[in-house]
């Protein structure tokens, strides 16, 4: 997606997803749940992405990055206490006017939330975007994915969808249910 549709700049924009998450094939690195409009954070990609502590996912991080860096939204989730079932996630991000604030949703429950200075041109790129993955162009070792499964993956440009706890829709894109 190679695209200037993914510069974010300074406006508001949700990720969502439906994620049911796999502890049998833990990587011990970066996950990556999206990366729009970069490859790598410096590179200027959109990453929401997740940080296991250990092979279980007990203690797990989420992240926002940009050029400026990496951004925890929310910390201490138990995505191993997750696996095997369908959850909804999703972050999102407030316009420049309202403080950039970076919110994390589970299942329609906020649970975590940063304030974030993005830099407007540093926030978005115009390359190859990529959902479920990354690669950077500083290095030639491979890509960064998440391990787990995942449905009706959106993006919003211009739209701070939640700012209040809400209920996630169970039917998929494709009108039937998840479970």
């Amino acid at each position: 997606a190679g695209s200037g549709d993914f510069r974010m700049t300074d406006q508001p924009f949700t990720m969502e997803a439906w994620i049911k998450w796999s502890r049998n094939s833990w990587s011990g690195t970066w996950e990556v749940i999206s990366c729009l409009g970069g490859g790598y954070y410096s590179d200027g990609g959109i990453w929401w992405a997740i940080l296991r502590t250990d092979e279980n996912g007990g203690s797990t991080t989420f992240y926002i990055s940009h050029a400026g860096g990496y951004h925890v939204i929310a910390r201490d989730i138990d995505i191993g206490a997750l696996t095997g079932e369908w959850h909804h996630f999703a972050v999102t991000k407030s316009s420049k006017d309202d403080g950039h604030v970076v919110r994390m949703w589970m299942d329609g429950v906020k649970i975590g939330e940063n304030a974030v200075d993005f830099v407007d041109k540093s926030f978005g790129g115009g390359a190859k975007g990529y959902i479920g993955l990354e690669h950077a162009t500083f290095h030639t070792v491979g890509y960064y994915y998440p391990n787990c499964w995942m449905q009706d993956f959106r993006c919003y440009k211009g739209v701070e969808k939640y700012t209040i706890d809400f209920t996630p829709s169970s039917t998929s894109i494709l009108g039937s249910s998840r479970n």
